[in-house]
This record gives structure tokens, sequence and C-alpha cells, in this order.
């Protein structure tokens, strides 16, 4: 007996086996649900209005005094309870809604007894009481929102309430058992809408949670391939398409790569990417660089574009010694001789999103194409950049005296390269 009253409860009483997640959907469910009940409230206290005024038609001046007091005690009782649903604690405390629908039944109880003493309406105090009774329990099956055991326990309670009633008048037995038959039958239906309320919106929780969860790996996996700014954009559906002025570009490669690769094999090789890349992302949150892509053993980094550091072009020189450091520390931890040649330009590029597989936010423009050239002038553990960069850092880092590189589509033009002897980070 025992078991199949417990799963009787575990089938009915309904809850989520992680406290937080069911304390999150109480919060929800009657948060959302107190208005309504704080709005159930006022339509039942203006109902009480207009009866009290409206029923000095059918009722003579005593019993309409009677029934008039007799509602006063249910203001009290409805000011209480929307007071009580408005409060922090009431989402937890289903209790509330119990004790507020057996409070009323007092008054219930006094009315329907005036009523009948006042003979207008022919229908006896059992009629009158069961009749209201089904109106309390309709509205409690709405009000006990999330709340299926506490309604259950009003249920109950009312069930043996009326059984009470109906023996205090010394109603037949053949009634009693017709009232309750008609009365158990109606209630339990009631019951049923409540838990299948409960169980729909439970449902309707966990599949928000779910697709919730869902949406956040989803907007983690963009974020994590898009910068912050383009990946809300493309979830607003724009097309990403925009113009940067004064960007910084910096390439960085390794040197004797295939070399490497072959000493150190597949994993190897990945790990020492793998190792020197994140350096290269930590420069990037360091310095306020964009990482762009790799290629290969190529990292491609910007500033100016999405990320505005005060003087694009210095944090750019700045990551790039910063690189040059980096590659030395990475590969005395493996034991191997690692380098880098690095080029750095400045200028106009064009950066947006194309194709829907594998997005990214690229760049593209002739000021890349120039700083892909100067990289491949560098010397190993070598910055070479173009005269502009020269211009807005000469202030800051010594360089050697320019020389003359045949740049493709340019000409000639004077490049600089860093003396790294003497360089330190600002």
């Amino acid at each position: 007996m025992t078991n199949i009253v417990g799963r009787f409860f575990r089938r009915f009483i309904q809850r989520f086996p992680d406290p937080a997640y069911e304390l999150a959907y109480l919060t929800e469910q009657r948060s959302r649900q107190a208005k309504f009940t704080r709005a159930m409230c006022l339509i039942v206290g203006v109902a009480i209005v207009v009866f009290v005024l409206s029923s000095f038609v059918f009722l003579g001046r005593d019993a309409f005094e009677k029934v008039g007091y007799a509602q006063l005690y249910f203001i009290p009782l409805l000011f209480g309870y929307a007071w009580a649903v408005g409060r922090p604690g009431y989402v937890t405390r289903g209790w509330n809604d119990v004790i507020f629908f057996i409070l009323i039944q007092p008054g219930m109880f006094v009315t329907n007894m005036q009523m009948v003493e006042s003979g207008q309406n022919g229908w006896p105090l059992s009629g009158q009481f069961c009749y209201s009774l089904l109106l309390a329990m309709a509205a409690g099956c709405l009000a006990f929102s999330a709340a299926v055991a506490s309604y259950l326990v009003l249920v109950v309670a009312s069930f043996f309430y009326i059984w009470g009633l109906l023996s205090y008048e010394g109603v037949v037995t053949s009634e009693i058992g017709y009232t309750l038959n008609s009365y158990g039958t109606f209630v339990a239906l009631l019951f049923y809408v409540n838990w299948a309320i409960d169980d729909k919106a439970r449902r309707l929780f966990k599949l928000t949670r779910d697709l919730d969860a869902e949406k956040a790996k989803s907007d983690a996996l963009l974020e994590s391939a898009l910068p912050a700014p383009i990946a809300e954009r493309l979830r607003r559906n724009e097309e990403v398409s925009d113009a940067h002025e004064h960007v910084a570009i910096v390439f960085a490669d390794i040197v004797g790569f295939t070399r490497i690769s072959k000493a150190l094999g597949s994993k190897g090789t990945v790990d020492m990417l793998n190792a020197f890349f994140a350096r290269a992302d930590h420069g990037c949150a360091l310095f306020g660089m964009e990482k762009v892509k790799t290629i290969g053993d190529c990292y491609m980094a910007v500033s100016g574009a999405l990320t505005k550091p005060p003087r694009p072009e210095k944090a750019a020189v700045d990551f790039s010694v910063f690189l040059v450091r980096e590659a030395h520390r990475v590969g005395e931890q493996l034991g191997i001789d690692l380098k880098v040649r690095i080029g750095i330009n400045t200028g106009e590029m064009i950066g947006g999103v194309i194709g829907n597989m594998r997005l990214s936010y690229d760049y593209w423009g002739d000021t890349i194409n120039v700083a892909a050239r100067l990289q491949g002038l560098a010397a190993p553990d070598g910055i070479t950049v173009s005269k502009d960069i020269w211009e807005l850092t000469k202030d800051s880092y010594p360089y050697d005296p320019p020389r003359v590189a045949h740049l493709k589509n340019l000409g000639d033009s004077d490049v600089y390269d860093i003396h790294l002897d003497h360089a330190a980070i600002a």
C-alpha cells in the first residue's frame, strides 16, 4: 500500500531532481502567476461589492444587512492574499494559498447561512455551500500555480469540510452520498486540470531551458570563431562589410617550419604550434590586438579595426617584439631553435564575413599584401616594417637605417628593421 501511495505522489506531485532547477521553475512560474492571482483578488473584491450593492433588490432589509456584513469578512482576506503573493518568499511557500482558501470557508458558511435564512432562493444550506465551495475550488485550481501538492491538500480538506457540513445538517445518508459523489467528481476534475497545467508548464520550462542551453552553446561557438560585435550583427541577420582606416597589420611566420615539423613529428608539431599560438593569443589580449587567423605556421593579427588601442601602430610593434621573445621561450621549453619573421604595415582595409560555412571575419586590401611581403623580407628574429609604421613608432623603438626593397606592385620602397638588441616594450 505504501508503494502504491508513493508511486501516486511521485507521478502527480512532480519535482525536478535538481533542487536549484526546481527553485528556478517555481520562481518563474509562480512569479508570473502572481499578477494573475492579484487580478483575481481584485475581480473577486469587485464582485463582492457588486453583490452587496445589488442584493437589496431580492433581499429584505434585515437579510440585506446580515449578508452585507458577512461579506466584510472577505475584504481583509483578499487584501492580505494579494499582498502575500507579491512577497519574495511566496514562490516557495505554496501553503500560503492553502491558508487563504481555508480561511475563506467560515465567511462562505456565514454568507450562505444568511442567504438560506432569508428564504429568497429556496436552496438548502448544503446546496448553497456546495455551489460556493465549487466556485472557490475552481478559482484555486488556477491560483495554485506550480503547487499541485498544496492544491491536493485543499481538495481533500474541502471534501471533508462539506462532508462535515452535510452531517451537521442531518442530511440523510443517501443525499450525503450523492452530494459527495458529485462534489468529489468535480474537484477531481479540477485537480487534474491543476496537475495538467503544472505538467505542461514543467515540460515547457525544461524545453525552454534546454533551448537556452543549446543557444548559449551555439553563441559561444560563434563568438569563439568571431569577435563578439560581429557575432551579434550576424545574429541580427545583418550583412557584415566594413571599411577600416589606419589599421596596423602583423604577419608572423615561423622560420624553418618544414625542417622543425620533420624533426618533431605530427604530434610534436601540433604541440609546438599550439604552445606558440597560445602565447600569441595572450599577446593579442595584452596589447589590444585582434587575432584574425592562422594560416599554417603563419599568425595574422590587426589593431585599429575592431580593437582600438590608443596607438594601433605602436601596439602592433609591441606585439611583434613580444612574439619574437615568446618564440624563443617556447623553443627553450621544447628544446628547439624557434624563431619568427614578422612584417608590419598600416593603411586602409576592408573587413567582413562572406560565405555560409566556417565563418570568419577576414580582411582584404593592398595593406595586407604589403605586410605579407614585408614579412618575407625580414631576417630570422627580425621585424620589418613599412615607412608609415616607422614614421609612427620611431619615437618608441630604435631602427636600423632604411634599406631599399622591391615590393610587388609598389616598386622599390624603403623598409625598416627594428633594432631588437635595444628594443623595449613601453
